[in-house]
């Protein structure tokens, strides 16, 4: 985990916030960090489908494992809860 520090919160308030703040708070940074996770995937995809970009032999079991992260995390979030659309506006 990253901490990004904050003038108005630091990782002291985190550490004395009740238990459920806590929670809370690692729950929303599982959420975005799960859902930028997802999106760079997307571009990968979409760099791959246009030709941008090549797949290696090294590359393919990569690939397989994040497609089951990406349908892990479509799940949980629901894909239409993500917001990742091309520049044509088609996911």
């Amino acid at each position: 985990m990253e901490w990004i520090p904050s003038d108005e919160f630091s990782r002291r308030d985190v550490a004395h916030a009740p238990a459920a703040e806590r929670q809370a708070i690692h729950e929303a940074y599982s959420e975005f960090w799960d859902k930028v996770w997802w999106n760079r995937h997307q571009n990968w995809l979409h760099r791959l489908k246009t030709g941008e970009e090549t797949l290696t032999e090294e590359q393919k079991p990569i690939l397989e494992q994040a497609k089951r992260g990406a349908r892990r995390i479509e799940k949980k979030y629901g894909r239409k809860n993500l917001g990742w659309t091309t520049s044509s506006g088609v996911c």
